[in-house]
């Protein structure tokens, strides 16, 4: 049993994900607040009206990001817009998203607009899990944002004579970061 969690919040996270093929960021912020593990301020909006209430009381600059499990790669359908200064601005960006969202994804399932204060300037990672019928417990992680596609690297994780194993990670070979550019491969460095 996993203590130090709060139950209502994972039970809310859970529902939310029930039946669904992958668990977004959303979800994940809610799982994540109910082990404590703190997030940028912000919160889900279903419309422009109560994004600008969130982006008050997390505080500008925010971001919006569209939440949808249609749509994996944001950037690449135009379901973010950056650095929003004020309530006017982001009534402006909400209504462009939305129009953006429509005419890349017109069939995509909108959830809502993520509505986050604007997080310092680091480097972003992304992890990811999943359960294969072959391998087991699959583990992902590399670079986050627009790096994603570029590089990460995936490990196998398992358990040997009931104890933990190290899982290794390979450091990415990144020899440039635009992604209009194809990788290279090892080989080629």
């Amino acid at each position: 049993a996993v203590e130090n969690v709060e139950k209502n919040k994972m039970e809310a996270a859970l529902a939310l994900v029930d039946g669904t093929q992958a668990v977004g960021e959303y979800e994940t912020r809610i799982m994540l607040e109910a082990y404590g593990i703190a997030s940028v301020p912000g919160d889900l909006a279903g419309g422009v009206e109560e994004a600008v209430e969130i982006a008050e009381k997390a505080g500008y600059p925010v971001v919006l990001k569209i939440v949808s499990e249609d749509i994996l790669h944001k950037s690449d359908s135009g379901g973010i817009a950056l650095n929003i200064n004020n309530s006017d601005a982001l009534r402006v960006e909400y209504s462009n998203l939305m129009e953006r969202i429509a005419k890349n994804e017109p069939n995509a399932r909108i959830r809502g607009v993520m509505v986050e204060q604007m997080a310092p300037k680091g480097v972003e990672v992304i992890v990811g899990m999943r359960r294969d019928t072959t391998f087991g417990p699959m583990m992902m992680f590399g670079l986050g944002g627009t790096m994603v596609l570029i590089a990460f690297t995936a490990v196998t994780l398992w358990a040997y004579s009931g104890k933990r194993r190290d899982a290794f990670v390979e450091a990415a070979n990144l020899p440039f970061a635009d992604e209009s550019k194809p990788a290279v491969s090892r080989t080629q460095a």
